[in-house]
């Protein structure tokens, strides 16, 4: 069994993350550090090597991404509704705009005719 430190799991395995996320994946159940000594911790690798091979058999397991599946909105069409093409496509990509001014107009719906 060897174990590694956090600088190791940087220049070995390649997990570069700081020591906070690391806690918090820790917490979330991921990873799970051995203490050595009142201010030292390790990580086996044999577990490590094993959340790595999962991870790779997670990414295999899930469907590719198919090019032109998400439909952007026409230029100039800003507010109204989606091309009916679009509505047949599995993803709709709204912007942020459009979803404050959305919100704006449910909250406030007297100022948005003085806004046009």
């Amino acid at each position: 069994m060897k174990l590694l430190g956090f600088n190791d799991l940087k220049e070995k395995k390649r997990i570069n993350w700081s020591r906070v996320h690391l806690s918090r994946q820790e917490k979330a159940g991921k990873f799970k550090h051995v203490n050595l000594a009142p201010q030292s911790i390790g990580w086996i690798e044999e577990e490590i090597d094993a959340w790595i091979e999962a991870r790779a058999a997670e990414r295999s397991e899930k469907p590719a991404q198919i090019a032109g599946n998400v439909v952007d909105r026409p230029q100039g069409s800003l507010g109204s509704e989606p091309p009916s093409e679009a509505i047949a496509a599995p993803l709709y990509r709204i912007t942020s705009a459009e979803k404050r001014k959305a919100e704006n107009a449910e909250l406030w719906p007297e100022d948005q005719g003085a806004a046009s």
